[in-house]
């Protein structure tokens, strides 16, 4: 089911919130009592007190962001993620070690969101599982809130993106329309899930590929009326060049995840209009150098994933040559080793 990301993190906040308008309206009584105490004259001995307590109070917002952080810790245990990442030196070996991850500045609650909930979105290489339909909602945000504290301080959900974060973003955040509810129901139905990209950016994540092969071109064609997506994952599923006519539209799209897909150079015609895509993985697909061509007026281009495609290096350096910022990924170094000299004989 779609659901914002505010209401997502409602229940967290609800408490504070009446804790905050207690705390206000004893606040306002108390300045009240101060002001109408005769000039030069000094307030009763409770008034004060009561004034001095209402001040030693931590804000509601460093609250909720430690109780966040005690919250995240409890999803971080449950989840088994010792059993991989260490912090402090204690816990596993298998992935990165995680105690001092909160000091890189790149990694804001919405990318630990992301990371959390498909790894390779990221780094299509990453072994990590995807945890997202395992740590939803407000769980996934509060580890990712504990996530901001290793090693720097934590973050406040609803902090502006940092760089890295897909899409742009603003101090205030960004806010869309919503998408038609009728529209979700029947990507949901399909098997798809819809998510907001971050608390303080309602456009959207549409994933499939947690459905797999079930999804075909007709599941995906409630997409061709979707607007303010940014990331779709359509990823092992069965779709086919036939199916990509129904992104053509996706026109804010800036990553694409197409890996172990049918498709082949005549659907990436679909694609030639999508000018803000970033990302795009076509790994295992029967792609060739001739369906590159499509790809050349995608100026925005950085990322760009062919291995165990039909795609020759000379086929990449030809992309190259139109898009001198792309990044593509072969999968392995596939130029030709260098001669080793003739060893001269005594």
């Amino acid at each position: 089911m779609y659901i914002p990301q505010e209401v997502r993190v409602l229940s967290l906040k609800s408490s504070s919130i009446l804790m905050f308008a207690g705390a206000s309206l004893t606040a306002i009584v108390a300045t009240a009592a101060i002001g109408a105490a005769p000039q030069g004259k000094k307030t009763s001995g409770k008034g004060a007190r009561t004034a001095a307590k209402q001040a030693a109070k931590p804000a509601s917002g460093a609250a909720d962001v430690t109780a966040l952080v005690t919250a995240g810790k409890k999803v971080y245990a449950a989840n088994g993620c010792a059993g991989c990442h260490a912090i402090g030196g204690q816990g596993g070996k298998a992935g990165p070690d995680l105690s001092k991850t909160g000091a890189d500045p790149t990694h804001t609650i919405a990318w630990f969101e992301v990371q959390i909930a498909n790894p390779k979105a990221h780094n299509p290489g990453s072994a990590m599982p995807a945890f997202d339909t395992s740590i939803q909602g407000k769980d996934r945000t509060a580890l990712a809130v504990y996530m901001t504290s290793l090693g720097g301080t934590p973050k406040a959900p609803g902090a502006a993106a940092a760089a890295g974060a897909t899409g742009p973003s603003t101090p205030g955040g960004v806010k869309v329309p919503p998408p038609n509810p009728a529209t979700v129901a029947k990507i949901e139905k399909a098997g798809g899930s819809v998510r907001e990209i971050a608390q303080n950016d309602n456009r959207l994540d549409i994933d499939f590929h947690m459905a797999g092969p079930t999804v075909n071109d007709t599941s995906i064609a409630p997409l061709a009326t979707m607007k303010n997506v940014l990331e779709l994952n359509l990823a092992k599923t069965s779709i086919t060049d036939g199916g990509l006519a129904h992104i053509r539209g996706l026109t804010e799209l800036t990553t694409l995840h197409l890996e172990g897909t049918k498709i082949t150079d005549r659907g990436l015609a679909n694609l030639a209009g999508l000018k803000n895509l970033t990302y795009l993985n076509l790994y295992g697909t029967q792609v060739t150098d001739a369906g590159l061509a499509s790809l050349s007026g995608l100026k925005n281009l950085k990322n760009l994933y062919v291995w165990q495609t039909k795609v020759t290096q000379d086929g990449a350096n030809k992309l190259k040559a139109s898009l001198p910022n792309v990044n593509v990924v072969m999968g392995w170094d596939t130029a030709a080793p260098a001669a080793k000299p003739e060893e001269k004989k005594p």
